[in-house]
């Protein structure tokens, strides 16, 4: 643990899951900068007292979260789940017991914050959405933007520019600038992302998108989407875009490689998505095996409206108009049924938390999913090749094997057998 300086005092922090490189923080130098400049502000326009009510977007670890829950009632809003338990874990720590957590997919309309602290992600359709969100359910609201320069990028400051308004730049200091803004008044608000009565997709594809499928998105996330919802297609899969989730513009190159090399599961009773996204894998498995119980795990709440949304827009579902699946937001497979063994892992693993190359995320996938396969189970691992992690499941797993392999991905499928 670290101690986290700030003026509303000092907090005790750990990064969660830990990283191997001990030297990385739980904070940054956008924290600190945005907790200082939030107290300035506060202090210098005498409103300190007034202010209850803080909204606290895409804090990672819960820097922000947790040195400011003694003195404010702060709301965590953020798509990862693993965002959250860090928050918990270190509000634990230093007993704080009082914030509350929204996902980005839960209902945000019944918040009534003062003030909204946001950390933008490198991801600027999620930053689009959630600032749709925001100027949408809460007008004339003070908005307080940290960020570190090198990632304030054209997008970003197009994005704020087009959702937010009085945008002043502010002062970089440490390498960090906070940006303070506020969201339109509810006269001059234009939702430009929300045309709902438009249910046409894009010339693209041509396609009357109107289907019951549609109807499974929430209306309270609506003001958040771009309206009429567009899709990609792969093959015969066709796939929703929703923000945030990975690769959702377009199909990422190496799940079309597994797929165009995607292996027999038709003899399988249970198969796992690990890291699911936006659930195009489990939708060729379901295909494939119509029989099969079939199981999707991500820590991104969008990624699993994500996943849903495709099994409808495929029609994989039972008589009862259900999907055939059931996706859950999971850190890995903690939260998979005990009771279940798995006889097909399907694996696609991320190498990057937000703006970290890192590939811890993905040994402990391998790690997980070696204690959760049948005993003549199959891990399906898609990967870089620069990745090197044939060595990395050769320490799991009895037997690896590369099955196929390109001049960029590798294939590979580990027993424990």
């Amino acid at each position: 643990m670290s101690i986290f300086t700030t003026p509303f005092g000092n907090v005790t922090l750990q990064r969660y899951p830990a990283a191997h490189d001990q030297s990385l923080r739980a904070w940054c130098s956008a924290d600190e900068l945005l907790l200082q400049r939030f107290y300035q502000s506060t202090e210098t326009k005498g409103s300190g007292s007034s202010l209850q009510n803080l909204l606290i977007v895409n804090d990672e670890f819960g820097a922000l979260s947790v040195a400011l829950a003694n003195q404010f009632n702060v709301t965590h809003w953020s798509d990862s789940l693993l965002s959250q338990k860090a928050t918990e874990r270190n509000a634990a720590n230093n007993s704080v017991s009082s914030i509350c957590y929204y996902s980005s997919t839960d209902n945000i309309a019944e918040l009534i914050p003062d003030a909204i602290l946001i950390r933008p992600t490198k991801n600027i359709s999620y930053l689009q959405y959630q600032l749709a969100m925001l100027s949408h359910y809460f007008p004339d609201t003070a908005v307080y933007c940290g960020i570190m320069q090198k990632f304030i990028t054209t997008g970003v400051k197009a994005a704020i520019n087009q959702y937010l308004t009085r945008v002043e730049p502010g002062m970089g200091e440490k390498k960090a600038r906070v940006i303070s803004a506020r969201t339109p008044d509810e006269s001059h608000y234009t939702d430009a992302f929300n045309q709902v009565n438009n249910k046409q997709n894009d010339s693209e594809a041509g396609e009357d998108l109107s289907h019951h499928w549609l109807d499974n998105i929430p209306a309270h996330i609506q003001p958040g989407l771009a309206m009429p919802l567009k899709y990609i297609n792969y093959k015969s899969l066709k796939m929703p875009v929703l923000p945030n989730v990975f690769s959702s513009g377009s199909l990422d190159i190496g799940a079309r490689f597994l797929l165009d090399n995607f292996p027999n599961v038709s003899s399988a009773e249970h198969i796992a998505d690990l890291g699911c996204g936006n659930g195009v894998l489990s939708a060729a498995a379901a295909l494939q095996n119509s029989q099969a119980n079939l199981y999707g795990f991500d820590e991104s709440y969008l990624a699993i409206a994500s996943a849903k949304l495709t099994f409808h827009a495929n029609r994989i579902v039972n008589k009862q108009g259900n999907i055939r699946a059931q996706f859950t937001v999971s850190n890995m497979l903690s939260h998979a049924q005990d009771a279940v063994k798995f006889d097909i892992i399907l694996c696609n693993p991320p190498f990057h938390q937000e703006r970290r190359v890192t590939t811890d995320t993905a040994k402990l996938m391998f790690r997980q999913a070696r204690s959760k396969l049948s005993s003549n189970g199959r891990l399906w691992v898609i990967a870089n090749r620069h990745l090197g992690y044939y060595r990395d499941l050769a320490k799991q797993f009895h037997r690896v094997e590369t099955v196929s392999s390109n001049a960029k991905f590798s294939i590979f499928c580990a027993e424990n057998s």
